[in-house]
């Protein structure tokens, strides 16, 4: 479907159907933003299963189009006073903190590609800095993305509102076109 992306009192008053779809369909849901053909595909990754249940989807979307896929992992810095605390117990181990959760998440990229590759789709993995949200938004815009892929709770009332969520951050955010999976069960 297509997304007029409206945001403001205009999406507030209106309302979004693409929203409301997303929220109810029981399959993938590919909301186009823009008539550009689909050549780069995002899959955002936490390392969770919910987030792996957006990437089966993404990989035959991509075999469909010829598109390259990047699987990305933000890896968000912990707060500051956190940070300031760890140096507290021993000089540098905010640091060496850091280093070894993008090594892990180096590793599980580099491990859930191996086990995804499909023949014609070219498979890149990437770890940056951030938050979940913004994080995504900056790499999509930055590398030129023509998808983002991410899977969502479709959590709705009070506890998407207690939660947030990052996949509805992203659909406002961006003017990329979007697949949401909702899993089932």
């Amino acid at each position: 479907m297509s997304s007029h992306g409206y945001s403001g009192v205009t999406r507030w008053v209106l309302g979004s159907v693409a929203e409301k779809v997303l929220r109810k369909a029981p399959c993938p849901v590919l909301v186009i933003r823009a008539p550009r053909p689909i050549r780069r595909v995002l899959v955002p990754l936490d390392g969770s299963p919910l987030a792996e249940a957006a990437l089966q989807p993404a990989l035959a979307l991509a075999a469909g189009f010829g598109a390259e896929v990047t699987l990305l992992r933000v890896i968000g810095a912990p707060e500051a006073e956190v940070l300031k605390q760890l140096d507290q117990i021993e000089k540098g181990l905010s640091q060496r903190v850091l280093e070894d959760m993008s090594a892990a998440a180096k590793t599980y990229l580099r491990d859930l590609s191996d086990r995804r590759r499909r023949a014609g789709v070219e498979i890149k993995t990437t770890v940056v800095d951030g938050s979940a949200a913004a994080g995504i938004l900056d790499y999509a815009e930055t590398r030129d993305m023509d998808l983002i892929a991410m899977s969502t709770h479709g959590r709705t009332g009070l506890q998407r509102w207690i939660y947030g969520s990052v996949t509805e951050k992203v659909l406002h955010g961006t003017q990329q076109s979007m697949l949401v999976v909702r899993p089932s069960g």
